[in-house]
């Protein structure tokens, strides 16, 4: 075909807030070619459209489509997609980003990203194209389909769905949620702005309704009394990978529908259900993936209210620009360092040339620097608020604050949490010193390891209230069952999730029953401990583990004298896992020369300087450069997260300084 046959643009009218749609043609056979006819409209009109999310995939061999007579060139994904709605007729009019933006003009496609919002609110249906059927994606479907039903009663549930917890469907119901989809930074954005949304895989749909409900089953599931009626295994099969990744975008979704809801009502949204800030949005995205880094800040400028920070799309700037300029913005505008919990030149594969205080918005996320904390309630400088300036370079912030500690000694990441449980306990507990919030030193690794916020602070390791308690008993159960029985139990992840080697568990239970099973759990977690005598009672084992530094608040007896069963044993090993590897995963485990321990980035250092910075939510830990500092990256460290080296500053034990971070 001759390049004058192929399709050309007209301009659009930024001024008309103008925008195409695709106009789908009836297939005249399955192996047709796919014909369309463009429309100009404006959104002001409220056209009837549907959106298509999908991933455009690979460019390198594109196929032709039919466009008003002409050639356009497409990936094969979108041919795909394209071939299998003009099959089925589901919808005559889409908004395709790849076909309906010109993308060979720069200022077009900077303007258009403006109206983004807008076109996936306005679509009637948003269609999610997950790819041909592969991998058993039936098999995942119709699983789905049926959790989605779990509420309706268990006993009828496992009788008309006897699949429920099949290793096969749920090995398909992994490869589907790893789909390219679910990675692709553009697509949160086009699935938190619609209003209804579908999953179309080959020919089969999926509507997000069922998937909603069937992500609620799996996470509600092990905390309610049918889980006992399942094997340890089959628990653990619930919380497969994918779990964690539907969440990302339901729970945003769940709030942005009540906020909806809520305007179309003129009444005020719910105060507990506030919609996540752009940070908050910026660290669950951090692993998704972008072909232009530039878009892992612009995919997310429809979703989040930000209009106070001055965010242009602008694909002629470079990416150190880019982030910079967002860097700086957000903290002259804002007057806010939330912004440097992503930043530091401790986080791994951090190669781009930019202040150490600025962030790194590309692939990085949970898969180089582990989770953050944002969304935790930290308050390391309390009610301090921040003063910081940059420099007219842009390079440079000047912040105040203090040294309070410094690193002596660390150990680098491991992959499985077992191995980071031993190594890091062999570091932690071989101190005789007593720590300096005065809790034993095993309940402080505990806390450390699930990044623990129960308590007060300064200096106040009781409960904030009854749910906190129990909460934090259980996942103490689930650490002594986990930690004590790592060379017994095999937890690796495979297809299916997490996996016990339950019968070797239950061998070992049977031939041991002189104590309760916390008892030997914990006995075997102690040998690590030096000098630390094993020969104890139940109550003398958990008593000092549990026990606060005021007496008057001894936390009681965590199980009413009842011995626990297996399930609740496995129950709470299911909950502390999940906790602990959202919170250590990638990090780096350090001892201070105080006697404090906690973890940080992967690349910190002996000799970095824990600092509190005022107005920074958690401590930092900075390194001397000369006259200035490298930001290295965020830390928790049990005893400072809440303020507590606050009230020594203002008892004068500490001296303020400014430090310039470059």
């Amino acid at each position: 075909m001759s390049s004058h046959q192929r399709y050309k643009y007209m301009p659009l009218d930024k001024n008309k807030r103008e925008i195409r749609l695709l106009k789908l043609h009836p297939a005249e056979g399955d192996d047709s070619q796919i014909r369309c006819s463009i429309i100009t409209t404006s959104l002001d009109h409220r056209p009837e459209y549907a959106g298509l999310s999908y991933c455009w995939g690979d460019a390198s061999n594109p196929l032709t489509i039919k466009l008003n007579d002409a050639a356009l060139s497409v990936t094969s994904n979108l041919h795909s997609a394209l071939r299998q709605l003009s099959q089925h007729g589901l919808v005559s009019l889409l908004w395709v980003d790849a076909i309906c933006i010109n993308q060979h003009d720069i200022h077009e496609r900077n303007h258009q990203i403006t109206l983004m919002r807008d076109i996936y609110e306005g679509a009637q249906l948003t269609i999610v194209w997950l790819g041909e059927a592969a991998d058993d994606s039936g098999l995942a479907i119709q699983l789905i389909n049926a959790w989605a039903n779990w509420y309706k009663g268990f006993d009828g549930f496992l009788q008309k769905f006897p699949f429920a917890f099949d290793e096969k469907m749920w090995a398909a119901a992994n490869k589907f949620i790893q789909r390219p989809w679910w990675m692709r930074v553009w697509v949160y954005q086009e699935f938190l702005l619609s209003k209804e949304v579908m999953f179309a895989c080959g020919s089969e749909l999926l509507f997000n309704d069922f998937l909603k409900l069937a992500w609620e089953a799996w996470n509600e599931f092990p905390e309610s009394e049918d889980a006992k009626e399942v094997s340890g295994e089959d628990l653990f099969r619930l919380v497969f990978p994918g779990a964690r990744q539907i969440g990302r975008f339901q729970l945003q979704h769940l709030m942005r529908e009540h906020h909806r809801t809520c305007t179309e009502r003129g009444e005020p949204p719910h105060d507990d259900v506030p919609l996540m800030g752009l940070l908050e949005l910026l660290s669950i995205t951090r692993h998704m993936e972008a072909t232009d880094p530039k878009d892992k800040l612009y995919a997310l400028l429809g979703v989040d209210e930000i209009q106070d920070i001055p965010v242009q799309p602008n694909y002629t700037h470079s990416v150190n620009k880019v982030y910079t300029d967002f860097a700086v913005n957000w903290i002259r505008i804002r007057s806010s360092l939330d912004i440097l919990v992503d930043a530091g030149i401790g986080i791994p594969k951090r190669d781009l040339q930019l202040p150490s205080w600025v962030p790194d918005h590309r692939k990085l996320g949970m898969f180089s620097k582990g989770e953050d904390f944002i969304s935790r309630d930290h308050r390391a400088s309390g009610d301090w608020k921040p003063n910081p300036r940059i420099d007219d370079s842009d390079l440079l912030l000047s912040v105040s604050g203090f040294i309070c500690d410094v690193v002596t000694s660390m150990h680098e990441p491991s992959k499985r949490l077992d191995q980071r449980t031993e190594q890091w306990a062999n570091l932690a507990l071989g101190y005789t010193s007593t720590h300096p919030t005065g809790l034993p030193r095993l309940q402080v690794f505990f806390r450390t390891m699930i990044a623990d916020v129960s308590g007060y602070g300064f200096g106040r390791p009781e409960f904030k209230n009854e749910q906190d308690w129990k909460e934090f008993v259980d996942l103490a159960r689930g650490f002594m069952a986990f930690s004590g029985s790592r060379s017994t139990i095999y937890i690796e992840k495979n297809s299916s999730g997490l996996h016990f080697n339950e019968k070797c568990l239950r061998w070992w239970l049977a031939h041991d029953l002189d104590n309760s099973s916390h008892a030997r759990f914990l006995q075997m977690f102690l040998k690590l401990v030096p000098d630390e005598p094993v020969a104890k009672t139940d109550r003398e084992l958990l008593q000092p583990f549990l026990r606060p530094t005021s007496q008057h608040t001894e936390i009681p007896w965590p199980h009413n004298d009842k011995k626990p069963t297996f399930g609740e044993d496995m129950q709470s090993a299911v909950r502390y896992v999940l906790r602990a590897e959202s919170s250590t995963m990638r990090k780096t485990f350090f001892v201070t020369d105080k006697g404090y321990m906690g973890f940080g980035p992967g690349k910190l250092c002996e000799g970095d300087l824990v600092c509190i910075i005022f107005g920074c939510p958690h401590p930092l830990l900075l390194r001397e450069t000369g006259d200035t500092y490298h930001l290295v990256g965020e830390v928790y460290i049990y005893g400072m997260m809440r303020g507590e080296m606050m009230v020594d500053f203002e008892a004068g034990k500490f001296v303020e300084e400014t430090f310039v971070l470059q």
